[in-house]
């Protein structure tokens, strides 16, 4: 999602954007949650209260999927990752670190919580670190975003409308097709 839609997302659909938003993208939708907090669209506590719900809920889910359906294509091809596979090793040497500190860090997302239903770490323990990770993850972007929101988008406003806009979009298209053109030509050789 880009961070104009997300935006528009959270403003028309409140801390349910938030939610849904912390649930699906991550940071983006907390720190707009936060800047729309900070401009009186909605309560602060009540926006971290949807980041917290939504990651939380959405990484347990991606956890017990990974724990219970090892079996199933879709998991061993998330396990077959390189992302996953580098979780893994970190997990069998810090295994609480990670549980805490995943979500934190980029390209983690699903790959983290994949990995450790994947691994022998207890659920129980997953939960626990989970909620507090999630915790003091919704609190830092909710307050970034509503101490920060008001400039960040002020400063990036311009590079959302044209003729920057056509530019990045531009960019990003030669990007996705150089990188689809080179897997391609890997597979081949």
């Amino acid at each position: 999602m880009s961070g104009h839609l997300l935006s528009h997302f959270v403003h028309r659909f409140g801390v349910l954007g938030v939610l849904l938003g912390a649930a699906l993208e991550g940071e983006t939708a907390v720190l707009v949650g936060g800047a729309a907090a900070h401009h009186g669209l909605f309560n602060p506590y009540l926006s971290a209260a949807a980041a917290f719900l939504g990651s939380v809920v959405a990484d347990q889910l991606v956890f017990w999927a990974s724990r219970h359906e090892q079996e199933r294509a879709i998991v061993r091809r998330i396990r077959e990752k390189p992302a996953v596979a580098r979780a893994l090793q970190i997990i069998d040497r810090h295994p609480r670190l990670f549980c805490f500190g995943f979500r934190f860090v980029y390209g983690f997302r699903i790959a983290g919580p994949a990995a450790v239903g994947a691994s022998s770490v207890p659920g129980r323990t997953f939960v626990v670190l989970n909620a507090l990770s999630a915790l003091v993850w919704a609190i830092v972007f909710t307050w970034a975003g509503y101490r920060f929101g008001g400039k960040l988008i002020e400063a990036v406003r311009p590079l959302l409308e044209p003729p920057y806009l056509a530019i990045e979009l531009g960019v990003f298209a030669s990007l996705v097709l150089a990188f689809v053109l080179w897997r391609r030509q890997g597979s081949r050789g």
